[in-house]
């Protein structure tokens, strides 16, 4: 039993910390900024958060940047 409960804390922060890092990524794109960079790489849901993120912030940087 406490090596699953082990093998489970380990996966939660394989989640939690990720999804933190996006969370403190789109708390400063809501500050306005946008220079940040957000560095997840994983292939998974969290990681299409993490580029969906970034790729949103890339585009409020060049359209700012345009006007």
């Amino acid at each position: 039993a406490g090596l699953g409960v082990s093998a489970m804390w380990l996966m939660a922060g394989g989640i939690v910390k990720p999804i933190r890092g996006c969370v403190t990524f789109a708390q400063g794109i809501a500050r306005g900024e946008l220079d940040q960079k957000l560095a997840i790489a994983q292939q998974d849901e969290v990681g299409t958060l993490a580029a969906a993120l970034t790729r949103g912030c890339y585009e409020q940087t060049t359209s700012r940047a345009a006007c």
